[in-house]
């Protein structure tokens, strides 16, 4: 069964907040356009706070970015697993350095015994010497450069990695996978973030070799659906969680996962 949004997790995200100095009214409701203003009068706060930092935006030119405050020494749990089961072997990192997830990146790597090679999105040449000769098992990326990336090794005459591990955006979830990816032999795992390094969907290892756009919520998240839209509070355990924050799909749930977890798929309405 979904778990359904409660007045519980809303008065204890209010309660961090207003802990942190930046108290919010009781009808609060975030989204992508409001965000960053509202964590605007929290950021002063920052410094003294027990925490780590992750952008409030994917777009480093956005108008009203600022720190949004993580978990200090989370350890994305999501990602180790997935190595875990990819193999174990070096991860080729090209998501954006904006994004700042090479912390916690690492200490997922660390989980399952891997190494990091990061690698700039406009040096695919880099990119593809490191998957040939750097035992790279698995390229972590977002799902454009991902299709850009695996063509250029296809057309260069590269060898594909052995595994992805695609970062989409919220607003930008796939219906299905674009070729080469859908065709390629490697393992794909994905997940979506709401900002960066902020995962709220994710794969086990028997939803990742299904290589198809189906999810578990990610833990610590209520849910509340509407007609057009799903609101998420984030975990009591954030620092300043996020509050009925606005994202426009659906989930549609399936069938219970052997994990033992639900799985959901995201619908997008016009």
């Amino acid at each position: 069964m979904q778990k359904e949004y409660d007045h519980t997790a809303l008065q204890t995200a209010l309660q961090r907040w207003a802990e942190a100095g930046a108290p919010l009214p009781d009808d609060i409701r975030m989204s992508r356009k409001n965000v960053g203003e509202i964590l605007k009068k929290l950021e002063p706060k920052i410094p003294s706070m027990q925490c780590a930092v992750a952008p409030s935006s994917f777009n480093p030119k956005e108008e009203h970015l600022c720190a949004y405050p993580r978990p200090l020494g989370w350890d994305w749990p999501s990602c180790a697993g997935l190595l875990q089961h990819f193999g174990g072997k070096g991860v080729l990192s090209r998501l954006p350095l904006f994004w700042q997830v090479e912390s916690p990146l690492y200490r997922a790597c660390q989980a399952a015994g891997s190494f990091i090679f990061l690698n700039d999105k406009a040096n695919m040449p880099l990119g593809a010497e490191a998957v040939r000769s750097a035992e790279i098992g698995t390229v972590l990326t977002d799902l454009d450069d991902a299709s850009a990336f695996s063509s250029f090794l296809l057309a260069k005459n590269y060898p594909l990695p052995e595994a992805w591990l695609i970062v989409h955006v919220a607003e930008h979830i796939p219906g299905e996978l674009p070729f080469p990816l859908a065709n390629s032999p490697s393992k794909i795992g994905q997940e979506v973030h709401v900002l960066p390094g902020v995962p709220i969907l994710e794969q086990c290892s028997t939803l990742s070799d299904t290589k198809k756009p189906l999810f578990h919520r990610s833990s610590g998240y209520y849910w509340e659906t509407e007609e057009k839209h799903t609101l998420i509070t984030g975990p009591t355990e954030d620092p300043c969680p996020l509050i009925r924050f606005e994202l426009s799909f659906l989930l549609e749930e399936h069938d219970e996962c052997p994990c033992g977890q639900e799985i959901v798929r995201t619908v997008t309405l016009p």
